[in-house]
């Protein structure tokens, strides 16, 4: 891949160092490791960040930097993820991804199917009001916002028609002492949606998002289970720049990746078209009911915002770090 000139990230003022004041707001450890990503594009010399306030691009200390032709690898949260690549864009910057590449990678669903499963990409409306038809089709439900708002496996959906059932302490559904159309005051038809997570409690994230919300709704798989830990579901991550496979590693620190999940990533760049091969692809491992085991694409993520869940591996693609902060396998010197 071609060297990185700078890392770039989003902030809304000049006065913004990092994101420790959206960790005081939010208390997502995803901005703790945003700021070890921040920390590292210092060190490199290689930081830069677009101001939303003054729409200016500035480096680390605060000095304004002309992007043009430079080749530039942003770094941002998912909302923040259109500003950024515009800005870069108008200023001539050489992105690494491109608006119209990450439009792509946000609709993968659109273009490419996992090996083993269907994934539909829908709308929240037309999911909850066609949920039964969902449930017919593949069994057991498995629903994600595409913005990655949040996931889980979706039980059951009804429709309110005007009489809430309050829930009591024991968590059973008592006798509706109170009336409460929703559906006047939203405009919109109101669901109680049971979901792995809630059991038998109604989680009501589902009505904090507007129907149009689009969502990818795929059947249920038994994820493999880590040896160690068994809470986690076995996944890999590989990271893909400009078709070059540039590092992929396993959710767990220091697990090995195998060698079906590299083959099963260069199948994945293979069909990609020529012009959005920029991505970040996730990989799982799952036991079909003869229990045997596979290896299926999970989800295809824009690389600006990928690496934050367990910490950042885009600085792998550094010489300066490698080693220093990751074990992992990559490629050698040759293939860069």
């Amino acid at each position: 891949m071609k060297k990185i000139d700078f890392y770039c990230f989003c902030f809304d003022n000049v006065d913004q160092t990092d994101f420790s004041g959206m960790k005081a707001r939010h208390g997502s450890h995803i901005f703790d490791n945003m700021n070890f990503d921040i920390s590292n594009a210092k060190q490199l010399g290689k930081f830069a960040a677009f101001v939303k306030e003054t729409g200016k691009f500035y480096d680390a200390h605060k000095q304004e930097i002309d992007l043009e032709g430079k080749r530039v690898f942003p770094r941002c949260i998912i909302p923040e993820m259109d500003t950024l690549l515009s800005a870069l864009e108008n200023a001539g910057a050489d992105c690494v991804v491109s608006k119209d590449e990450n439009d792509f990678v946000m609709n993968w669903a659109n273009a490419i199917n996992p090996t083993f499963r269907d994934v539909e990409l829908t709308t929240l409306g037309e999911f909850l009001d066609n949920f039964e038809s969902y449930k017919q089709k593949f069994g057991r439900v498995f629903f994600k916002t595409k913005q990655k708002n949040f996931s889980c496996e979706v039980l059951a959906a009804a429709k309110l028609g005007g009489e809430l059932a309050p829930i009591v302490s024991d968590g059973e559904f008592g006798e509706s002492n109170h009336k409460a159309d929703f559906s006047d005051f939203f405009n919109e038809p109101m669901y109680i949606v049971i979901t792995d997570s809630s059991k038998d409690h109604g989680d009501f994230r589902f009505g904090m998002l507007p129907r149009s919300t689009e969502v990818m709704v795929q059947p249920y798989l038994n994820l493999v289970r880590d040896e160690e830990f068994t809470h986690i579901p076995v996944e890999f991550r590989a990271f893909v720049v400009d078709g070059e496979f540039v590092v992929s590693r396993s959710w767990i620190p220091e697990r090995g990746v195998p060698d079906g999940v590299k083959d099963y990533v260069r199948g994945v760049i293979d069909v990609m078209s020529e012009k959005d091969k920029t991505f970040v692809v996730d990989i799982l491992e799952f036991e079909d009911e003869k229990g045997n085991r596979h290896f299926d694409l999970c989800e295809i993520n824009p690389i600006s915002c990928s690496g934050y869940e367990i910490g950042s591996t885009i600085f792998v693609t550094e010489d300066e770090f490698e080693g220093k902060y990751y074990s992992g396998d990559k490629q050698d010197e040759s293939q860069r």
